[in-house]
């Protein structure tokens, strides 16, 4: 089938209708750019164009941050709330150090509502 396609469009090739198709679908006379066009009449595009795209990046960014924040407190509001006891502090410190409760518990074993 590879060989029959390879043959069609080498007919194509020789008629000179491959080349009015290329030039048919490919290459637009409406746009008016050519490869050797060299003018200044295209503007550069500038970090002002797209002021709107940051705005809306830097908006969306900010309210991810909020919401992942918000998330974290309510998360930890238990531990937030007795915040002022100071073994609870160094408990939720080792908690987040090492990533299990117990050997949190080893400084203070008592505590163990958290």
């Amino acid at each position: 089938m590879a060989a029959d396609i390879s043959r069609e469009i080498a007919k194509l090739r020789e008629d000179g209708r491959l080349q009015m198709l290329e030039n048919a679908w490919f290459k637009s006379p409406t746009t008016g750019f050519d490869s050797g066009d060299t003018s200044s009449s295209v503007n550069p595009l500038t970090v002002g164009e797209f002021e709107g795209l940051f705005l809306i990046s830097g908006t969306f960014t900010a309210l991810a941050f909020l919401l992942f924040f918000a998330s974290l407190l309510y998360k930890n509001l238990s531990i937030i709330k007795q915040w002022g006891r100071p073994e609870i502090v160094k408990q939720y410190i080792c908690m987040v150090i090492f990533k299990r409760r117990r050997d949190a518990n080893v400084i203070y074993p008592e505590v163990d509502n958290v």
